[in-house]
């Protein structure tokens, strides 16, 4: 098979099974092999060598779906003559060393990586980077081009978006908060950024992941 390679897992504990057998085949995560895994268990996924990529498949709004379904039912007082799917959207994909871009194989690239991840949350730049790792603008671009194929500076707007989009998800801070914590230098620029790398402002996202999420009424009857 050629590397590198992506798999995708559909349980925590499978998927540390699978890392412990690449470990015993010499394969390197994630330089030969990335894993994401499904379910987002914190005691595999936390536990594992390396930390487990997995996604969160929304079990929470799979229960009210299914209790909106039952009860619906229960107020029909009738079985559902047709089989009833329902597609629930997932909620977030939690990144962790499985598929962590800091492990370029490239130790320039690697440094630069963790410095960005380490960092992203203040207003740093390509020049810093540079500066942290000692080398010059030139050949730092050409190793990311190389390594990762993507610039420093797309590097950078990628961790902090990620990590917006989370926070987006997950909180009700004020955009302006988020813009101060996230390495934005001003709400302008995050809403510039935000909408040119998502298609949508950030208050749109935040209202997209809430209807995700929200729980169904209950049925009235």
């Amino acid at each position: 098979q050629p590397k590198p390679l992506g798999l995708f897992v559909p349980s925590d504990m499978l998927c540390r099974h699978i890392a412990d057998l690449a470990h015993e085949l010499e394969l390197n995560i994630p330089h030969d092999l990335g894993l994401v895994s499904a379910q987002n268990e914190p005691n595999l996924c936390l536990l594992a060598e390396p930390l487990l990529t997995s996604v969160d498949l929304g079990y929470r709004r799979v229960g009210y779906e299914a209790a909106a379904m039952l009860d619906r039912m229960l107020s029909n007082r009738q079985l559902m003559k047709k089989r009833e799917i329902l597609l629930v959207e997932l909620q977030a994909l939690h990144p962790r060393h499985s598929t962590d871009a800091s492990n370029a194989k490239d130790p320039l690239v690697a440094s630069a990586m963790r410095f960005i991840l380490d960092h992203a949350n203040r207003p740093i730049g390509v020049k810093d980077v540079v500066k942290e790792v000692a080398t010059t603008r030139r050949t730092l671009e050409r190793r990311f081009r190389d390594s990762l194929e993507r610039t420093v500076m797309q590097a950078i707007t990628r961790c902090r978006m990620e990590r917006l989009k989370r926070r987006l998800s997950e909180g009700s801070e004020p955009i302006k908060q988020l813009a101060q914590d996230s390495g934005f230098n001003s709400v302008r620029m995050l809403y510039q950024t935000f909408v040119r790398e998502e298609g949508m402002s950030p208050s749109a996202y935040r209202q997209k992941r809430r209807a995700v999420s929200k729980p169904p009424r209950a049925a009235s009857g």
